[in-house]
């Protein structure tokens, strides 16, 4: 909720003196006036929670959704929520991501600053049923842990229209296992280091 106040000072006040002796100058003396000054109206308050999407996903057909809620002043955190069904190499995946962010601004503040953020999410994707190649079946799942820091910035225009955009780099940690019909099982784990790039269109309340 925006608050915005306008603090007046008082009226200026107007008085007149007459002379009351007969021998006294007559005179109508008047203090002068004082302007009236207008004082500065106060900071809006920031926004308290900031509902988005990444649009960009969409083109690996994917939705992810990001809600952020203004703990203290230049300090909040998001919870992150992502959902897809991308292709790749001609096989269909089901993915599914939930993670946290917790983001300061050192800069500005929540409706319009920079950002540094610490970032936690958990990944799972598997090869849907019924997927084949070459007349072999696969069958294949995997999940990890990505951690890691970014660096962004988000500005709210006044409607709440709001853009906000982040990059970095994260540590992955995966695990994975795959089959096929043809007996063959083979299960990893890897780890990376991986950059990040998170582009953001939404709305502030």
């Amino acid at each position: 909720m925006k608050a915005i106040a306008l603090l007046f000072s008082a009226v200026p006040l107007l008085s007149t003196t007459f002379a009351l002796a007969q021998n006294a100058p007559s005179a109508s003396t008047a203090p002068a006036a004082t302007t009236p000054t207008e004082a500065k109206p106060p900071e809006p308050e920031d926004r308290r929670v900031y509902l988005s999407v990444a649009p960009f996903l969409a083109i690996i057909r994917t939705a992810e959704l990001t809600a952020e809620f203004r703990v203290v002043d230049k300090f909040g955190v998001a919870a992150i929520g992502g959902f897809g069904k991308p292709v790749y190499s001609d096989y269909q995946f089901t993915t599914w991501n939930a993670g946290v962010q917790a983001i300061g601004y050192p800069v500005g503040h929540f409706d319009h600053g920079m950002q540094l953020a610490a970032e936690a999410q958990y990944i799972y994707a598997s090869l849907d049923d019924g997927q084949s190649k070459s007349s072999t079946v696969l069958t294949a799942d995997g999940s990890g842990i990505a951690v890691g820091g970014l660096v962004g910035y988000k500005l709210a225009t006044k409607s709440g229209f709001t853009f906000n955009v982040q990059g970095g780099a994260s540590y992955l940690a995966i695990t994975a296992a795959a089959s096929d019909s043809g007996g063959s099982n083979v299960r990893t784990s890897e780890n990376h280091v991986i950059p990040r790039l998170r582009i953001n269109l939404g709305w502030s309340f």
